[in-house]
Order: structure tokens, then C-alpha cells, then sequence
């Protein structure tokens, strides 16, 4: 007898939980959440404020950050992904200080 068609219940999970999240960001002109500010839910292949960016917060999503326009030349450690979160000096997860001209979000954390 052949397997029914079960669907995979940890991802319709991560669907509903997901399905009414929107991603939102707040980028800072200066470190500690100073200088300008701009906030975002939206991915920006280009920026016209770039290589202006020291600190960030992240609200919800999974963000990355690129040193090029059209998200050429990921910049970060690690996964280069960054979650939920306070960041207040871009080089402490090794993005150089002012060099971000470019970010996107990616998903969400489960």
C-alpha cells in the first residue's frame, strides 16, 4: 500500500507563523543608534545615503548587507545574516564602518 501524501507539518507551521510577520529595519548615520535614521521593510539594491551606515536594529527579519549596489560583496561574519537585534557598531560583526550601499531581507527566523 503506498504512503498517503502527509504534509510536512513543521513547515506549515513556520508558514503560519511567518505568514503575517513583515520585516522592518532601522539603519543609523552614526554609531549607538545616532546621526540620521532611515527605516525600512523594503530590500534596497542600492542606496542613495550608502557607505554612510554605523549602527542598526533589526525589528524583525533576516537582513544582509552588501558593499556593492545590486547585492554584489556580502559583508558580516558568519552567515552574514542578521537577526532581531541591536547592533550598535557596525564592526563588531565585522562589517567595515561606512561601506554598507546595499541591503535585503532574506526571511525570517524560525
Amino acid at each position: 500500500m503506498p504512503e498517503a501524501n502527509i504534509p510536512d507539518l513543521v513547515a506549515i507551521t513556520h508558514d503560519l507563523r511567518t505568514a503575517n510577520r513583515i520585516p522592518e529595519i532601522v539603519l543609523f548615520g552614526d554609531r549607538n543608534f545616532r546621526g540620521f535614521q532611515f527605516r525600512s521593510n523594503l530590500s534596497y539594491p542600492r542606496i542613495s545615503f550608502s557607505d554612510t551606515i554605523s549602527s542598526f536594529i533589526v525589528i524583525d527579519g533576516l537582513w544582509e548587507f552588501f558593499k556593492h549596489e545590486e547585492y554584489q560583496g556580502k559583508l558580516g561574519t558568519g552567515t552574514k545574516q542578521f537577526g532581531v537585534g541591536y547592533y550598535p557598531w557596525v564592526e563588531d560583526v565585522g562589517i567595515p564602518n561606512d561601506t554598507i550601499s546595499g541591503f535585503r531581507c532574506v526571511g525570517f527566523a524560525p
